[in-house]
């Protein structure tokens, strides 16, 4: 894994977490990965970056591999990772997203 781009960085951690994560956790969790020193370029806000990327990228891109569930804070996961009666629950609370 080297020189990764915000959507690669989101990619592997939500592949190998396996559940939906907001963006402050998905950033949290790359960064005690070591993660973060790999991307390509970071900038003095590299969260509000990734941030920036996946929404921009679910809203522009019909084949994302990305899609997103709840609201404050909306939570992404990995198309095809998730079933639509396990997004309905986690959205109604019946599933705990991960506490960071």
């Amino acid at each position: 894994m080297e020189g990764l781009t915000f959507l690669e960085l989101a990619k592997q951690v939500l592949e190998e977490e396996k559940k939906p994560l907001s963006v402050d956790e998905i950033w949290t969790l790359a960064k005690s990965k070591g993660y973060d020193q790999l991307l390509r370029g970071q900038g003095k806000t590299p969260w509000a970056s990734l941030a920036a990327r996946l929404h921009v990228n679910v809203l522009d891109q019909k084949d994302t591999a990305f899609a997103t569930v709840g609201t404050r804070p909306k939570r992404f996961y990995l198309r095809g990772q998730w079933s639509d009666s396990e997004l309905r629950s986690l959205e109604s609370g019946q599933i705990e997203p991960l506490s960071i």
